[in-house]
């Protein structure tokens, strides 16, 4: 039994928690007790409850911590991988903004191989995909510049040539002005024979 701490004589034993103080002492280790001679009532501590409870706080508070850090580290992957897969047309030139933005979404553009590039995506995934799906491409001198800054592969750029020349579509001239030769009609003067 514990000594008292008001007189010299007296041991302390352990009582029933009567108020509801002593319920809420209780739960953070601190029970009631009671002198046998002088019948004071004193709060004792439970020290293996203590122990216990501040190993809980302890063990609660790290994985609080550990639970921030990571969706910390969540937010910011998120916005990296965001500006990667979906950048801004300003990145990679004016040659990319002047694609149409009314094009459906399944067809494959300079932009979306340009993106690809940026992200090193393997040559053969991007190569196959050129193939396999639509595409308009842009294969005009700035466009290709542009796809180069931005990393893409000389090979994908091969294909991209390639699959838009088969296509016999290929890009007209940034001007606007035939790259035929031009029949200009001769004016005909009265009474001079036709050559």
């Amino acid at each position: 039994m514990r000594p008292c701490p008001n007189c010299p004589n007296g041991r302390l034993k352990r009582i029933a928690r009567t108020s509801f103080g002593d319920f809420l002492f209780s739960i953070a280790g601190f029970l009631p007790y009671r002198c046998n001679v002088c019948k004071r009532q004193a709060l004792g501590a439970d020290w293996g409850r203590v122990a216990f409870l501040c190993a809980c706080a302890v063990v609660v508070t790290g994985l609080g911590a550990i639970n921030v850090r990571l969706r910390r580290r969540q937010a910011v992957f998120s916005r990296s991988a965001g500006a990667a897969m979906l950048p801004s047309g300003r990145a990679y030139g004016p040659a990319l903004t002047s694609i149409p933005q009314s094009a459906s979404d399944n067809v494959l553009t300079n932009e979306d191989v340009a993106a690809m590039g940026q992200v090193q995506m393997p040559s053969t995934v991007v190569n196959k995909l050129i193939r396999s799906q639509r595409h308009r491409f842009l294969i005009d001198a700035k466009s290709l510049v542009a796809l180069k800054k931005a990393g893409v592969p000389e090979e994908v750029i091969l294909t991209m040539i390639e699959v838009t020349q088969a296509d016999g579509s290929p890009d007209a001239p940034a001007d606007g002005l035939p790259t035929g030769p031009v029949h200009v009609a001769a004016e005909t003067v009265p009474g001079t024979p036709l050559q």
